[in-house]
């Protein structure tokens, strides 16, 4: 099974960069453009790694963290910030 990374970023570039090099690698990639977008994701389908802009609308990168770790016990998911 390929390994799942959610990148969570409001630029359309910085995604399509990401998704393009990630998925060049076989990795499964999921998007989000929002924080609270990134907890739905998370929600449905856990993934192995999240790549997380701090500067979100409607909730940003602390808040997501925030609630990951807190709200969902998820501690371990590795979260990197870009």
């Amino acid at each position: 099974m390929r390994p799942t990374i959610l990148i969570v970023d409001d630029d359309n570039d910085n995604l399509v960069l990401l998704k393009h090099i990630l998925g060049a690698k076989d990795y499964q990639v999921l998007e989000a453009l929002d924080g609270e977008q990134a907890i739905d994701v998370v929600k449905s389908f856990t993934p192995d790694l999240i790549l997380l802009d701090l500067q979100l609308p409607k909730l940003n990168g602390f808040g997501v963290v925030r609630h990951l770790r807190e709200s969902l016990n998820l501690s371990s998911l590795p979260i990197v910030i870009i």
